[in-house]
């Protein structure tokens, strides 16, 4: 929900200090109102460019009061919540320390601006009016962009979020070439990163190779994709009912083209006639979704099925996604894939102290469904698992059966490590080998860093990477630093850092682990002059390490 922050209008203050209700609720965004505040001429030319523009620089900011004008209360307001304390995520640079839900969370221009109604357009100062729909509508923009979710997820941790990984198949290798069937319907919109695991054998050493691949979702016609989640899938201990599997299967439209289900199928049994009753409904909305975990229960034989769905949207056409399902044994324990373990941010095998770590493999939670830290210090333990590295608890972001995402120790020294994960009673043991630092840059489905990917020559903004190593001053892991007014105060690298875009060195303003984040640094960074227009790497140098590259594309 997003609100905006003015309450009704009145000609005095005399109900005392007090913010707005539901503005004050912590999951409502409250959007405040600015205007200009350009008393100075220095902001304005005395003519026009040739484009229609007269602004010479930025024109700075100051919260909307035009109660003098209009001889009313009409202002953007803003305070703390006597009956909120502050969301987790409401911590920084700035944000007061009072404990308190603080509000407005954002702001927009409020003044000045035009509007239309019943046929006539006007030019008027409307205040939060303005600025609230207009929040409402980047926001919906933004969220058709993305269809699902955003990569970058805050959520109650503030932590970067790890992709999740999918099982696409399975096929036995033999000389020659093995083919392994992908449908369209399992992979996102965008760029998909694709990783091919051999385990191995008495005869040849176990690899893993990764590769993207980009999946274009069609304009003409509806789109939809299949998720199964956990997929494999390891059997539990049987229900009452005798069931030991508990997958959740999705559909999700697109391509913005609402379709009807006309069929489906599951290890061969038409289950057609069930499709309303296990999913409530056979008409899929425009980038909607229909989601079930009822219509294969009592199914009792491990193995690889095929999922099948068929529909036809309002044009005519047809369509058929399938989808590859693992059922595993309950004795198939905990497993860590050979190549399972990879820096959370970048998915290469390198690792440092702090470090958000990636472990993919089976049966590594409890559940089938995976879990987020909701809070800081992260959480010892998660979803039934525990996992320590050199004997040290190594603390958890997010908790499935297939992949968990956890902190190496800070306590973690250079060389040789080994991560023991115990789920279901068992434990698995894997070796890797430490570094000083493996910087890590958090990027977003098309490669580029987040949440900016692109800017102009000059301007600042920011980055997120893990790896960095030992900071200073020291910081528990799993845990956040403290609010301080002196953001040179938050935790930095001990490792000298350096950044470059196109093989330009770019000034660092800041680089810290602020409020809110654990295992993860953020880089304020300045877009060198010299920086080559367009499409740019984007190398971090952590000591004498260097990240893989990520993209950022230079506009002007």
């Amino acid at each position: 929900m997003i609100v905006d922050r003015r309450g009704p209008l009145s000609p005095f203050a005399v109900n005392g200090l007090a913010v707005a209700f539901p503005a004050s609720i912590p999951e409502v965004t409250a959007v405040g109102g600015t205007q200009f505040s350009d008393t100075s001429s220095r902001y304005w030319g005395s003519t026009n460019d040739p484009t229609g523009g007269s602004a010479l620089t930025y024109v700075p900011e100051a919260g909307w009061n035009t109660t003098a004008k209009d001889k009313i209360l009409a202002a953007s307001g803003g305070g703390k919540s006597i009956l909120y304390t502050k969301p987790l995520w409401q911590a920084g640079p700035g944000v007061p320390n009072d404990g308190a839900r603080d509000l407005p969370d954002v702001a927009l221009v409020a003044t000045g601006l035009w509007y239309c109604s019943q046929g006539s357009c006007y030019q008027d100062g409307q205040g939060d009016s303005f600025s609230t729909p207009m929040f409402a509508g980047i926001i919906t923009i933004l969220n058709q962009y993305l269809t699902v979710t955003l990569y970058l997820e805050n959520g109650d941790t503030g932590i970067p979020n790890v992709p999740i990984a999918v099982f696409l198949g399975s096929a036995a290798l033999a000389a020659g070439t093995t083919h392994v069937p992908l449908y369209g319907g399992q992979l996102q919109p965008g760029n998909n990163t694709i990783l091919v695991s051999y385990s191995g054998d008495r005869n040849f050493n176990g690899a893993t190779v990764t590769f993207n691949l980009t999946a274009i979702v069609p304009s003409a016609n509806s789109a939809v994709s299949i998720q199964v989640a956990p997929n494999p899938c390891g059997a539990q201990p049987p229900d009452a009912n005798g069931n030991q599997w508990f997958p959740t299967f999705t559909l999700k439209e697109l391509a913005g083209i609402g379709t009807t289900i006309t069929g489906f199928s599951f290890a061969g049994i038409d289950l057609s006639s069930q499709t309303v009753s296990a999913f409530g409904s056979n008409q899929l909305p425009p980038h909607g979704t229909l989601s079930t975990d009822t219509f294969w229960r009592g199914f009792t034989a491990p193995g690889v099925y095929t999922l099948t769905f068929s529909g036809v949207d309002a044009s005519g056409f047809q369509w058929t996604q399938q989808v590859p399902v693992e059922f595993d044994p309950l004795e198939d324990y905990v497993f860590v894939n050979v190549g399972g373990l990879t820096n959370g941010a970048s998915f290469e095998q390198v690792f440092a102290p702090g470090m958000v770590l990636s472990v993919f493999g089976r049966n590594l939670a409890n559940n089938n469904a995976g879990q987020q830290a909701r809070s800081l210090p992260l959480p010892q333990t998660l979803n039934g698992s525990v996992a320590t590295i050199n004997g040290i608890p190594a603390p958890y972001y997010y908790a499935g059966l297939l992949q968990l995402n956890i902190q190496i120790p800070y306590e973690t020294a250079p060389g040789p490590a080994v991560l023991a994960v115990t789920a279901y009673g068992q434990t698995y043991t894997k070796s890797f080998n430490v570094s000083p630092s493996a910087p890590g840059i958090f990027v977003g489905p098309d490669g580029a860093t987040v949440p900016y990917g692109s800017g102009s020559r000059g301007q600042i903004y920011v980055m997120f990477i893990t790896g960095e190593g030992y900071v200073d001053p020291p910081l528990a892991t799993g845990a956040t630093p403290p609010v301080n007014p002196d953001p040179t105060k938050y935790p930095k690298p001990k490792l000298p850092v350096t950044l470059t875009i196109g093989g330009a060195q770019a000034q660092l303003l800041f680089v810290g682990i602020p409020p809110g984040l654990a295992g993860v640094t953020q880089i304020n960074f300045v877009v060198p002059p010299d920086a080559p227009l367009g499409l740019q790497p984007v190398v971090v140098k952590v000591g004498d390490a260097v990240s893989k590259p990520a993209n950022f594309t230079v506009t002007q």
